[in-house]
Order: C-alpha cells, then structure tokens, then sequence
C-alpha cells in the first residue's frame, strides 16, 4: 500500500467540482479500496473548512453541504497526523529557506516523514518545489492504484 500526504486543494475536490476533481477522486476511492494510505496534517481539516466556507459564502455549495462535507471528511478514515515540535521546527526552517507558507512546507516534511508521495493541484507550489522535492507531484499525474472497485 501506498503512502500518500495530500494537501487541503486535494481534499476540497472530493465535494467540489474544480480541475482534478476526477483524479482526485479517484484518489480518494484508492484509500477506501486499500491501494493507498491518505496521511494529512490535522491543520489540513481547517483548511478545507476554510475552503468550503468560501464556496459556501460564494453560493457555489450550500451552507449546509460545506457543513456536511466537512463532516464526511472526518468519516474516511484519514490518518491525521498531529503537529509536532520536531516537524514544526523543520517546516519553519523549510518555509523560510523556499518561500512557501508553513502550511505547504508542513506538507512536505510530513511527505519526508512518512517516506511518502505528496500530491497538490498547487502549481505555484510545485514550480517551487521542482528542483527540490522528488516526491512532490501534481495531482493530474496521479494513477489509479487498485485495479479491484
């Protein structure tokens, strides 16, 4: 099995159609057939919180449907992984060095944690971690992993 951190742009396609949401999802039906392991940050649950507010706000998703998809989030069986000093201490160092905010270098030292793959739809991001980071990839590079479903 696969070990996958995901970022909040990830998540936010599950119940949101943007570009990606099809690999996304698919993504998503690997961790619930087994074939990967999603990992996220706990921070990662406010930031799709935040994200839903705003299509909420906008009327592209109705209150209560942000409130739910949140709430189904939860339900997937995520691996949330707590902040810890240890990994705080690096992202900031790692924040400051690349000019990414923490929550993205958070992303990442979580990744090298867990020897992991770290998928995004964030383009500036990945423009910025090309050279650095050989496990960083955008999500419409993503393969369906389980061939059962």
């Amino acid at each position: 099995m696969e070990h996958i951190v995901v970022d909040a742009n990830v998540l936010v396609k599950w119940f949101v159609e943007e570009d990606y949401t099809d690999k996304a999802l698919l993504l998503r039906d690997d961790h619930i057939g087994g074939c990967a392991k999603i990992i996220i940050p706990i921070h990662a649950l406010l930031e799709v919180g935040d994200a839903l507010r705003k299509y909420a706000k906008l009327s592209y998703i109705s209150p209560n449907d942000a409130i739910e998809a949140l709430n189904i989030l939860t339900e997937f069986n995520l691996t949330i992984v707590d902040i810890v000093k240890e990994a705080l201490t690096d992202a900031i160092s790692y924040s400051i060095e690349n000019s990414i905010t923490l929550y993205d270098a958070y992303y990442v030292i979580l990744a090298r944690r867990k020897a992991a793959r770290f998928y995004t739809a964030d383009e500036k991001l990945l423009k910025k971690l090309s050279r650095l980071e050989p496990h960083a990839y955008h999500l419409k590079h993503y393969k369906k992993k389980c061939t059962k479903q």
